[in-house]
């Protein structure tokens, strides 16, 4: 999640050895890097296809306290701290109530 928000510079196995790619900062889930010339044989036998690299961000699941504070502040910092969500702790019905009294995320 960080690095498709911040940009990064990866290793990525190819046919022919290990290509560099570079992830533009503000990429999202669903972006396609084409390599060139860098997929299988045409069928035809007249060259080679592209590459394809389907970007798939995952956001994570469980976050620390430590980590969790820090992504409510850059929330805050946004200005998207302003309408929390049914899941957020002290909304919700019930038993998400007892969830929340007991700690658990």
């Amino acid at each position: 999640m960080t690095a498709a928000a911040l940009g990064a510079s990866f290793d990525f196995d190819t046919l022919d050895g290990t290509e560099n790619i570079d992830l533009r900062p503000g990429t999202n889930s669903g972006h396609v890097i084409t390599l060139p010339g860098k997929g299988v044989t045409r069928l035809e036998g007249s060259g080679r296809g592209d590459l394809r690299i389907r970007v798939d961000v995952e956001t994570p699941s469980k976050l620390d306290e430590e980590q969790e504070s820090m992504l409510r502040k850059f929330a805050e910092l946004r200005g998207e701290d302003k309408t929390p969500g049914k899941f957020s702790p002290g909304h919700g019905g019930f038993f998400s109530k007892i969830r929340d009294a007991f700690g658990a995320k």
